[in-house]
């Protein structure tokens, strides 16, 4: 198989030298739409998206972060409530993070939401933090040893 680059002709074409079908896209009558949104509806969807972190959307993690630790500990009560993931974090992995720790990560994406339990040398948490990170800003809080999610987050981590 050859895997050469191939070239590219990259000479300017004005839209009027190309054929009108050309510049016309394709019709995909394969394709079923399941809803059409109308010009009135544009604004409702748009206060609704903005609505999901409510007038919040201007806000700093460090603003929001107690009221969705507060959201996320109705979460830690259900039975049935996993999570994303868990995992180690490695010393060193992230700019100014001389110690590793064990990620219970509940969201993913912007925003996101995770516990940091930091541990000893017998896996005894000493310290556990509640992360909410969005696009570039993030901010934590201490979580208390004697909260749900202290245990919880023992018992994982073994």
């Amino acid at each position: 198989m050859d895997l050469r680059p191939c070239s590219v002709d990259q000479t300017p074409v004005r839209s009027s030298q190309v054929p009108h079908t050309a510049r016309t896209p394709p019709r995909r009558p394969h394709l079923k739409f399941w809803g059409v949104i109308k010009g009135s509806q544009v604004g409702a969807l748009t206060e609704r998206n903005n609505m999901a972190r409510g007038k919040d959307r201007q806000k700093k993690c460090k603003d929001l972060v107690a009221g969705e630790w507060k959201d996320r500990q109705k979460d830690l009560i259900k039975e049935d409530f996993e999570g994303l993931s868990f995992d180690y974090v490695e010393p060193h992995t992230w700019d100014n993070q001389p110690e590793g720790y064990w990620r219970w990560q509940f969201s993913w994406g912007g925003p996101s939401d995770e516990l940091r339990g930091y541990v000893n040398e017998n896996r005894e948490l000493h310290r556990l933090e509640y992360w909410y990170l969005d696009w570039f800003d993030g901010a934590s809080i201490q979580v208390q040893q004697d909260s749900a999610a202290w245990s919880q987050m023992q018992e994982r981590i073994g």
